[in-house]
């Protein structure tokens, strides 16, 4: 994905020696922040046992520890991960790596929002339109902010009001035109 992003350029493998190149030119200063999702890292063996194509397991090899869900805690091997994707150039993003607060809309988000520990509610709203305001009065200099949501969810408002008051368009008015 780093060479995608990167040269425009990449290459999908597949078993048993097939190579499909690809060129995308138009990736490659297309992001303004990179993102990471890390969970811990997975042990393969390929072959594997069984006349399976790979066997892979959660295992302590580094004596630390495992996590609530069975894996490994690894912090070298986000280390390793941050390093190798800092090699795009740009601000990198660790999600899934905490939430401090969670913002609902509309009445399919319901029932996640009385789901969620009281110390994650941000605030919930009928509607995204409605949220905006609470989304951008909670938001400080240095936040890592994630709006997830369909085309139909209609977050895309409140991502074009962070982005003018706190992204790159802040800094340089100019720098992308809207597609």
């Amino acid at each position: 994905m780093l060479e995608a992003f990167g040269t425009g350029r990449f290459s999908l493998t597949f078993p048993p020696d097939l190579v499909v190149r690809v060129r995308r030119p138009e990736l490659p200063g297309s992001l303004d922040f990179f993102g990471v999702n890390y969970y811990s890292r997975v042990h393969m063996r390929c072959p594997g046992r069984l006349r399976r194509p790979a066997d892979f397991a959660y295992v302590d090899r580094s004596g630390r520890g495992m996590t609530d869900n069975g894996w490994e805690i690894a912090p070298e091997s986000l280390q390793a991960l941050l390093k190798e994707a800092s090699s795009l150039g740009l601000p990198l993003a660790v999600t899934e790596n905490g939430i401090d607060l969670v913002f609902c809309a509309g009445p399919m988000m319901e029932a996640l929002w009385q789901a969620l520990p009281s110390e994650r509610r941000g605030g919930y709203a009928k509607d995204s339109a409605t949220l905006e305001s609470s989304v951008v009065a909670a938001v400080r200099d240095g936040d890592a902010i994630m709006v997830k949501g369909s085309a139909g969810s209609k977050m895309a408002p409140i991502v074009k009001t962070l982005a003018t008051r706190y992204g790159r368009e802040a800094e340089r008015p100019a720098a992308r035109a809207e597609s």
